[in-house]
This record gives C-alpha cells, structure tokens and sequence, in this order.
C-alpha cells in the first residue's frame, strides 16, 4: 500500500523488464516510485504527468512496462 486506498504491485518480466501497476481508489494523491518506462495505460493524462513525478493522483490508474 502506498496511501490509504492506493496499492502499487510489480512484476518482473521474462525479459527482464519490470511490469507496475498503480491504482489510486481514493481522494487524496498516493505517492508511487518514479518510473521509468513506457507508460501503457493511464486513466487520464494528468494521471500520466503525476506518475512522471512519482504521484498517484486520486482515483486514477496507470501500468507502466520499464526496464
């Protein structure tokens, strides 16, 4: 758990690359790991900026596939 109602999960690839996924279930901003990677799913595009800058915004999701 990274918030009161955010979790971030990862998982390593067979590739070697790391899977994450961050979903933030509630109305205050969660903080998550700085990613770098290719963002494949965000639920807005201010939720794409915030990971970018380690937040978790408010009922937002996003997976990001890194190196």
């Amino acid at each position: 758990a990274v918030g009161s109602a955010a979790v971030v999960a990862h998982w390593h690839m067979g590739d070697r690359s790391r899977l994450t996924i961050a979903a933030n279930l509630g109305p205050e901003v969660g903080k998550m790991p700085a990613h770098q990677g290719r963002v494949l799913f965000a639920s807005s595009p201010a939720a794409a900026q915030a990971a970018d800058q380690g937040r978790l915004e408010p009922y937002s999701t996003i997976v990001v596939l890194g190196a």
